[in-house]
């Protein structure tokens, strides 16, 4: 596991989509702070961009390995790519076809902070 960069990190402290879950839209509760989570491999190395780190609460975190909530995560990240980032890491897999058939199981995925409340399925 690899630190995120400095720069990164300064970054991510003062943006407001970094301080919601982004799997179930809640703030941090006590015994159960936001993480962040590298959720990209590539070229067997986390990927240390924006969309490749999540924001989630650590009993999410805990099961990241969790098939559905994988899915969910992976969602959010090929959400969170622009166009050429999709171009440059569809090397093994076709990302714009994931993300097509993500968003066919999840619908269209539109970031939200605190002040404009949850916007996630509510089974998840």
């Amino acid at each position: 596991m690899n630190n995120i960069p400095k720069k990164l990190r300064a970054e991510l402290a003062v943006d407001p989509e970094y301080k919601l879950c982004m799997v179930t839209g809640e703030p941090a509760r006590r015994g159960d702070p936001i993480q962040w989570h590298h959720a990209m491999i590539f070229a067997g190395r986390q990927v240390q961009k924006r969309f490749a780190i999540v924001a989630i609460k650590k009993s999410i975190h805990e099961e990241v390995h969790n098939p559905v909530i994988k899915e969910f995560i992976d969602w959010i990240v090929l959400n969170r790519m622009t166009e050429s980032e999709l171009d440059y890491y569809s090397k093994a897999v076709d990302l714009r076809y994931r993300k097509e058939q993500l968003n066919i199981a999840y619908g269209v995925y539109t970031p939200r902070v605190a002040a404009t409340g949850i916007n996630y399925p509510s089974n998840m």
